[in-house]
């Protein structure tokens, strides 16, 4: 994550900071330290929201860049979205499990496609990867 000012209790996430030309001092985090991922992370999953167009300025107007990967979620469109305050954080060699409010989060670090995406979870497919593989889920706990 990216942040304008340092985020109270992330030390442990923090990556390292950044002079911005116009913005001044970023600080950049383990987004899976950061309420506010979780909070968009869960959005997505649970919400349905549509992945991003990218943009490339083209002299006065803007061109939509194609997707190199396309993300999508398993989860029912337009879920309510709990208010997510605190998380915690813990690794394992194959994803992060992140705890925040009565959800787990998990970010997967080793994509693996032959996995069975679960009832709620971000997929995503790229260049010769058909199959989706899960990029992330939450779970009520």
């Amino acid at each position: 994550s990216y942040r304008g000012a340092p985020l109270a209790g992330a030390d442990g996430f923090l990556l390292g900071t950044m002079e911005h030309s116009v913005l001044g001092t970023r600080w950049v985090y383990d987004a899976c330290g950061d309420p506010c991922y979780a909070r968009v992370l869960t959005a997505a999953i649970l919400g349905g929201r549509p992945q991003a167009k990218h943009y490339l300025q083209v002299g006065g107007g803007q061109e939509v860049l194609p997707e190199s990967v396309l993300v999508g979620s398993t989860g029912p469109l337009g879920a309510d979205v709990p208010a997510i305050a605190g998380v915690t954080v813990r690794d394992t060699a194959e994803e992060t499990m992140i705890r925040a409010g009565k959800l787990e989060l998990s970010v997967s670090r080793r994509l693996d496609a032959a996995a069975r995406p679960p009832e709620r979870a971000l997929t995503g497919t790229w260049d010769g990867q058909d199959d989706p593989a899960v990029l992330a889920a939450v779970t009520a706990l």
